[in-house]
């Protein structure tokens, strides 16, 4: 498997940064399977004191000049993802295990959203950023656990939950520090400092559910992509994110466009609706009563309601967690959210969905 990875190294004092926020006070052997520029690994040192250092990277003239800047660490020029890359590396067969794994995998690989690797005697789609993870856990085995920067869309995207599930049976994550988007020389991303812990998991997204009246809802997610909309003046009101603003003003419903419905997804009666892509606004976040069948952008989602008085309960409910509201909307680029994240908060705020 001959992979062409990206190459966004952490700034020295950012890997100082994540070190000292870490959880970890002793590890007497490191392994940065992607190590690059060896800014975790010269951090670790620096943290720890004299930690062993093993470091692999595709790279040969990273590799290279690793050897000649730090020449007692174990280097070698290996692809974590191919096996016969890296069966033969000393930096392999000198370290069957080790305390943590300090890395920052690639977050792309050619546009691809996921690859296939070998796991466990099977087959697993993740990320290129998880694969190279997992495989680092299998073959490593750290044995207290791992600090990582990821992309902030791996902590919650469908591509890459089997592998959460793979590392939540050992291990628990907790989130270290939020990077800025500019952290990484070239590139605009959103990424996090998480740790990886021994012990029972504790999923980042998990919420504690407060005691109050349970309230019935639909959650309903439009369909109907601007691109294809099909303007109908004789067709159904059309709400897309952009309209979200303006549905707090009085007969602001009467000026939507009417296009051709697309199937039954539909909705009627009072809602509360937010956006799919991009922050929620706080003010926008109010009930509302729809009359008629209304036909939802694939931008915009929708909870449901049989009267008023539920809808009003579950504004209040959701402002008063305001933040972990906001917390559902994470992504690498552009923040956006899911049903599936979506539920466990409306379930721990007193909100069933259908």
């Amino acid at each position: 498997m001959n992979i062409e990875l990206d190459r966004y190294y952490t700034p020295s004092n950012v890997a100082d940064i994540i070190l000292d926020k870490s959880s970890f006070s002793r590890a007497d052997s490191c392994v940065d399977s992607t190590c690059g520029s060896g800014n975790l690994l010269s951090a670790a040192t620096r943290h720890f004191g004299t930690a062993r250092c093993i470091g692999l990277d595709q790279d040969k003239r990273a590799i290279a000049k690793l050897r000649k800047e730090n020449p007692d660490w174990i280097l070698s020029t290996a692809n974590l993802l191919n096996k016969n890359s890296y069966i033969k590396t000393l930096a392999f067969n000198s370290s069957r295990t080790c305390d943590l794994l300090v890395l920052n995998p690639p977050f792309s690989h050619c546009g691809k959203k996921y690859i296939e690797i070998d796991y466990a005697g099977s087959k697993l789609r993740t990320s290129i950023a998880m694969a190279h993870i997992i495989k680092s856990f299998e073959i490593f085995k750290p044995q207290n656990g791992a600090i990582i920067i990821v992309p902030e869309s791996l902590l919650y995207s469908e591509t890459d939950s089997s592998a959460r599930k793979i590392l939540a049976d050992k291990y628990q994550m907790k989130e270290i520090l939020e990077l800025e988007c500019t952290t990484f020389r070239g590139a605009r991303v959103h990424s996090v400092a998480i740790e990886i812990l021994s012990g029972a998991s504790t999923l980042l997204n998990n919420y504690s559910p407060i005691q109050k009246e349970i309230i019935r809802s639909k959650f309903i997610r439009g369909n109907l992509p601007v691109y294809k909309k099909q303007v109908d003046d004789n067709g159904t009101p059309y709400i897309h994110s952009t309209d979200l603003k303006n549905l707090i003003y009085p007969d602001s419903l009467s000026s939507l466009i009417k296009v051709k419905p697309l199937g039954d997804n539909l909705i009627k009666g009072y809602v509360i609706l937010f956006p799919r892509v991009g922050f929620p606004k706080i003010e926008n976040i109010i009930p509302i009563e729809i009359k008629d069948k209304t036909q939802l952008s694939d931008c915009v989602l929708s909870l449901v309601f049989e009267n008023y008085s539920d809808a009003l309960e579950v504004e209040k409910r959701i402002k008063s967690k305001w933040e972990g509201f906001l917390h559902l909307y994470r992504g690498t680029g552009a923040r956006y959210t899911t049903i599936s994240r979506m539920i466990p908060f409306l379930n721990s705020i007193g909100i069933t969905t259908t």
